[in-house]
């Protein structure tokens, strides 16, 4: 727990020294402010009571012979292999700030306008937090919004870059994308190599994604689906069941779609 410490740490909004504590400005607040959006906003989020979960795959079913000394000799018997692997929890910390109680709410002096937001403060399901035109009166409200903010983009970050390795001090973090989806895969307990639950990774090697890129970008991301489609339908999957989505830049997903366009013959447009 965290207790307070007698010394306010706030910055306030209208009195002297504060965020909006200047004479005669404009009471219009812009909102320049671009919210965070990441990947996080389209996962399901289920909670979870266990601290170190371990998950188990079987990864090899082999035989311990394919001969046989005679007609009646014993024949090959069936060989398994499994690997577990596990995932930590991240534990990520952001307050609002330490207010001294008298002080909220004080005005420098009637030439200070209260603001009022032009633009809305959003969600990561974007949920209007601050709704336009709201006049900014509750700086609670404002510090809650901010940790929110904060938070939001750490996790967001984080969802890509976490690595325990990085643990310091009560900070934990998660394991991110660029550890999951990898290759290298070992078992928790005996860190005997898993490659059969390695990512399917594939490297486009910076070459030119849009219409006149070679090789073909459409190629590639259909090669990659229809391998991961395949490995489902061979384990006995049901690929109805199957939830991708394609992340990427806007403006990658662009020259993506215009190199898709003119392969299946609808518009060409020959730039980058």
């Amino acid at each position: 727990a965290i207790r307070a410490t007698g010394a306010g740490d706030a910055v306030y909004l209208y009195s002297r020294g504060g965020l909006f504590g200047i004479c005669g400005m404009h009471p219009t607040l812009m909102n320049a402010m671009v919210g965070p959006s990441g990947v996080e906003k389209i996962l399901t989020w289920i909670g979870n009571d266990e601290q170190i979960p371990v998950i188990d795959a079987l990864t090899f079913m082999g035989t311990t012979t394919r001969t046989q000394e005679s007609d009646c000799a014993a024949c090959g018997k069936p060989v398994y292999k499994e690997c577990t692997q596990t995932a930590c929890f991240g534990r990520y910390c952001q307050q609002t700030p330490e207010y001294v109680f008298d002080a909220i709410g004080l005005r420098m002096n009637r030439g200070v306008p209260t603001m009022a937001l032009f633009g809305n403060v959003t969600d990561p399901a974007g949920n209007t937090l601050i709704r336009q035109g709201e006049a900014i009166r509750d700086a609670f409200a404002l510090g809650v919004a901010g940790a929110g903010y904060n938070l939001r983009l750490d996790v967001g970050q984080q969802m890509w870059i976490g690595n325990p390795a990085n643990t310091l001090g009560g900070r934990s973090e998660m394991m991110g994308f660029n550890l999951i989806v990898n290759t290298g895969k070992v078992d928790l307990f005996t860190q005997v190599a898993c490659d059969a639950i390695d990512s399917f990774l594939i490297d486009y090697a910076n070459n030119v994604v849009g219409t006149g890129g070679a090789p073909s970008i459409h190629a590639y991301i259909t090669a990659m689906v229809r391998s991961i489609l395949y490995r489902v339908d061979t384990a006995g999957l049901d690929r109805s069941s199957v939830v991708g989505h394609l992340v990427m830049h806007p403006r990658t997903w662009e020259c993506v779609a215009r190199a898709v366009a003119c392969e299946y013959g609808l518009v060409c447009d020959l730039g980058a």
